[in-house]
């Protein structure tokens, strides 16, 4: 009578334990998912989201083209749309006397044209980054390596 009472508080213990650590597991795994982060779902959270025009632009929109594309990148969005993505992703001076513009925007596009798009915690992590010129090598260090050869496919080395 003993063992069998014995054999059962070792099979409910063993249980437990595996239950335990089955719900352990998966709650890490819940925490290791990295949240994607996209212009259209900061412009949606933002309550100011892209148009079906918009959609097809920034579709179509071929970085490759150098400053061009980025004009017509920022061109995109209308004037609440910008201060939403500056307010997200803060603002960089403007080139050559030109207006602020949100801060690792075309990243953002680049990557989820590319399905490698940036992670909250990456975007968090670039937005801690002075804006000085030493900070490409740094931004590269955060980036994955699909990231970064599709910031090379656009840029080439640098």
């Amino acid at each position: 009578m003993k063992s069998t009472v014995a054999v059962m508080v070792f099979a409910i213990i063993a249980a437990l334990c595996l239950w335990t650590g089955t719900a352990v597991s998966q709650s890490e795994k819940k925490e290791a998912v990295e949240i994607a982060v996209t212009v259209g779902d900061i412009l949606k959270q933002a309550k100011c989201p892209l148009t079906d025009e918009q959609v097809k632009k920034l579709k179509d929109l071929d970085l490759s083209q150098g400053r061009e594309a980025f004009q017509a990148l920022y061109a995109i969005f209308d004037e609440k749309q910008t201060e939403a993505l500056k307010k997200i992703l803060g603002a960089r001076p403007g080139r050559d006397g030109g207006p602020e513009t949100p801060r690792y925007v075309m990243q953002l596009v680049l990557f989820e044209k590319g399905g490698c798009p940036l992670t909250e915690k990456q975007l968090e992590a670039l937005k801690a980054l002075p804006q000085e010129r030493g900070s490409w090598q740094k931004m590269q260090e955060i980036f994955t390596e699909r990231q970064n050869g599709e910031m090379q496919k656009v840029f080439g080395n640098r």
